[in-house]
């Protein structure tokens, strides 16, 4: 667990450097300045430990969420919007100033991003410990395959068999800069082993997501198989007892987390879409004991201009999730209820609820 919560700090602190520096460099100035050359990755970690432990968690939660919900809006934009929410505005003024001081522009961001996951920021007033170094995420060493027990199927690459979170590194996946903003949710989970790719070093991120896939993320993220380890069998029958999601969606059904498209389909490979991912998830959040109960207020769904589009049986729980600030609506103020998950979308969804369970 030590461990676990290291990787969690280290990811979120990468994303802090960035978040602290993008907003400001609008401002900063155009020119180098003449005076002795400033060190911006100290400047950046200084920066960071001005943010109490509550707001570099709500920063980094509100830019997950953000850049989940609009994958159209700039890093720099999202960033902006987290910091600008989160700290007091005196603060904010007073990174401004600092930022613009040392002349720190998005390219540094970047640079120091890396350097503060390879070197941690100490907290004011505390003194580090030295510590055996830890297993670089992107170590080319692959871990040892899962040995497969007799009469026991052997999954897809998509999704593991027997995870072991602790012992396994990520795997150093080649297509996932385009989706810059989903890269640490991606190697989290992947470091957890909830979720590999789709090939080796393929993580496919603009690939759909099926109903299957996301029942699997959805209780292996929140151990909802360690409340209910024998689930009864299910009455879908275009669900095999060998499929390697059988025993996730049976634990889903029984929980409630998922029906089927009809009393004894449960259409595993069918795309799922924005409206039935928000229901899975909140059902989920509610099993977990993350969320009191989804009863949202449908008032809440007037601000999206296709409201009239969000199936009844959707409404309430896309409401819940909307003011728990756990899902977004997407450009143009719409919410998209029939738009198709994919990979990378789903990932920093998972891997916010994954955050909420590891606080808990």
């Amino acid at each position: 667990m030590e461990k676990k919560n290291g990787l969690r700090s280290k990811l979120a602190l990468s994303l802090l450097a960035a978040s602290v520096a993008f907003p400001l460099t609008g401002i900063a100035a155009t020119q180098a300045s003449a005076a002795e050359p400033v060190d911006k990755t100290e400047v950046i970690k200084e920066l960071l430990q001005k943010l109490t432990p509550e707001e570099q968690q709500k920063i980094k939660e509100k830019a997950m969420v953000d850049m989940l919900m609009s994958p159209d809006k700039s890093l720099e934009q999202v960033a902006e919007d987290a910091v600008r929410t989160t700290v007091e505005p005196q603060k904010y003024q007073e990174l401004k100033k600092e930022i613009e001081a040392a002349n720190i522009t998005v390219d540094d961001a970047m640079k120091a991003k890396d350097e503060v996951i390879d070197s941690p920021v100490t907290p004011p007033n505390q003194t580090e410990t030295p510590k055996n170094p830890e297993t670089p995420i992107n170590q080319e060493t692959p871990a040892p395959a899962p040995v497969q027990q007799p009469d026991q199927p052997v999954p897809p690459v998509d999704m593991p068999a027997d995870p072991e979170p602790s012992k396994k590194p990520a795997p150093a996946f080649s297509d996932i800069a385009k989706v810059p903003w989903a890269k640490d949710a991606i190697q989290t989970l992947a470091a957890e082993g909830i979720l590999v790719g789709v090939s080796t070093g393929k993580f496919a991120p603009t690939q759909n997501v099926t109903r299957a896939q996301y029942a699997h993320l959805l209780i292996q993220a929140l151990k909802l198989d360690k409340k209910e380890p024998n689930p009864p069998k299910t009455a879908f029958t275009d669900i095999k007892a060998n499929d390697w999601f059988a025993h996730d969606v049976a634990v889903a059904a029984k929980f409630g987390i998922v029906s089927g498209v009809s009393k004894t389909k449960f259409s595993p490979n069918a795309t799922i879409t924005r409206e039935e991912m928000a229901v899975m998830t909140a059902r989920a959040l509610e099993v977990a004991q993350l969320l009191q109960s989804s009863n949202g207020k449908l008032e809440t769904l007037a601000q999206f201009k296709d409201q009239k589009r969000i199936a009844s049986w959707a409404q309430k729980d896309v409401a819940t999730l909307t003011e728990q600030k756990i899902l977004n609506g997407m450009n143009g103020n719409k919410f998209g209820p029939k738009e198709k998950a994919n990979r990378a979308q789903a990932a920093v969804l998972i891997h916010k609820l994954y955050g909420m369970q590891e606080i808990k």
